[in-house]
């Protein structure tokens, strides 16, 4: 089971990893609805990817052998695709990767490699925009602190952990950005991403890789 897994999700990988490249990078024209297609398509399976290497990491799940470096390359495949997609989810990826470093969330060799990944995308294929970039790395790191911070002192399911986990601190934060500089690639992108990673979150929740929710 854990063999087929693996090569289906090797194979839907490679087609995507195909299609975006064909479609950001060779073909001159592309429409608007398959732009939103396939970062829809990346942006999902990034989340879900993220959310299960941190599963194989922290909270007891097991798979076949090298999983968790195999879902930490996927994770860093989807979101380096970001930064192929559009400079300003580029810049954006870029923003949550630091953010996590100063937050101390790249604490496992499946988070570094996704983590440099990213960074190496980023320098080789994309442009730095100072202003969106600290704005949403600023954002990014104080309210994912604060969530850190309340998810260490409210350990059970109360009023203020609940909050914290449903309103998002990144789509919070994408929202604020989208209505700065009236672009909502970013928060089309991180609410898909963050969804995605939220769901599997509470589905394997009801397996018991959870305490609270």
């Amino acid at each position: 089971m854990h063999k087929k897994l693996y090569l289906l999700t090797s194979i839907l990988t490679l087609a995507l990893i195909i299609l975006t490249f064909v479609c950001f990078k060779i073909t001159p024209t592309i429409s608007i609805g398959l732009i939103l297609f396939i970062t829809a398509l990346v942006v999902t399976f990034h989340g879900v990817s993220m959310k299960i290497a941190d599963l194989l990491d922290e909270h007891g799940m097991t798979s076949f052998k090298g999983s968790a470096i195999y879902y930490g390359i996927l994770w860093g495949g989807f979101a380096s695709l970001w930064v192929i997609i559009d400079v300003h989810l580029a810049n954006a990826m870029l923003a949550t990767i630091l953010a996590f470093l100063v937050r101390r969330r790249l604490d496992y060799i499946n988070h570094a490699i996704a983590g440099v990944m990213v960074v190496i995308t980023f320098f080789l294929n994309s442009t730095f925009l100072l202003s969106e970039f600290a704005f949403l790395f600023i954002g990014l790191t104080i309210l994912g602190m604060l969530k850190d911070h309340i998810g260490e002192t409210h350990k059970t399911s109360g009023f203020f952990y609940r909050l914290s986990e449903f309103a998002s601190y990144s789509i919070v934060t994408s929202l604020a950005y989208s209505l700065v500089f009236n672009n909502w690639i970013v928060f089309f992108a991180i609410t898909l991403s963050t969804a995605s990673y939220g769901l599997i979150k509470f589905y394997f929740h009801k397996w018991g890789y959870y305490k609270t929710i």
